[in-house]
């Protein structure tokens, strides 16, 4: 690699941490990664793509990722929590498909927003395949993917298997309770919820 490209490179790194006014903004710097080949670099086009975000243009995103040659699991995961945290939850699971298509496995840090997502839509057949997945890579002691799993079965009325869950994260934090305590709210069972902890 030149010496000019590391600089460019560098100067790229720089602006990414500053931040972006405008998507305009956003699209030169791409524009830079694509003219000095960092296009394949997975640092550089994750920021780019989770930045992509903040203007509400999800149709830029998409192309960043699907003109990515061989996208690994970081840009996915940057997909997909871009979209559920743009309330783009039915999306983001087909972009969950795809990941999967790709050979790609989910991980501790994909979990929680296609969870998220599936409770949002009340997808419990996805949900329940995605509470084996997490099994499955040993993630079932992550108290964020455990939080997403009792809304998961909370939203979708499932509470003895929200109770499950929520009965065997090893240390129970603001989050969980209230995930929790809201399912049992949600589907008119808070007096039978409070008798499961012995509270009055």
């Amino acid at each position: 690699m030149s010496s000019l490209i590391v600089t460019k490179s560098a100067d790229i790194r720089n602006r990414l941490i500053q931040g972006f006014s405008s998507l305009k903004h956003l699209k030169h710097i791409h524009a830079a990664l694509l003219r000095l080949g960092l296009d394949e670099d997975t640092y550089l086009l994750n920021q780019v793509l989770r930045f992509s975000f903040n203007f509400g243009n999800t149709s830029y995103s998409y192309r960043l990722l699907y003109k990515t040659k061989e996208p690994n699991i970081f840009l996915f995961n940057t997909m997909i929590r871009g979209l559920v945290l743009n309330y783009c939850f039915q999306e983001s699971i087909e972009v969950y498909h795809s990941m999967r298509k790709e050979g790609l496995s989910p991980d501790s840090f994909t979990f929680p927003f296609v969870l998220k997502a599936c409770a949002r839509v009340l997808d419990s057949e996805l949900g329940l395949k995605m509470h084996s997945l997490v099994v499955k890579a040993g993630c079932e002691a992550d108290v964020f993917v455990n939080i997403s799993l009792v809304n998961l079965y909370a939203k979708c009325g499932f509470i003895d298997n929200a109770f499950k869950v929520f009965d065997d994260i090893p240390e129970k934090n603001f989050a969980s309770w209230t995930a929790t305590i809201s399912g049992y709210v949600g589907v008119g069972k808070s007096n039978w919820g409070f008798e499961k902890w012995g509270v009055d």
